[in-house]
């Protein structure tokens, strides 16, 4: 999975932003709930749920 963030505007011509690159892990899978729940959040995901298959 890669996510991109925004992390300053600096004006109208130049932005930063951070580009991660993600593996899923089986022996961390809070941190999938923590993100899946930040991305429904902001609209990213339309999923009612982290265990929806679609």
């Amino acid at each position: 999975m890669i996510s991109q963030k925004r992390i300053k505007d600096l004006g109208k011509s130049l932005n930063i932003n951070i580009t991660e690159s993600h593996s899923f892990d089986r022996t961390d899978i809070s941190h999938y709930y923590y993100i899946f729940n930040e991305y429904k959040l902001k609209g990213f995901i339309e999923a009612h749920s982290f265990d929806d298959s679609i």
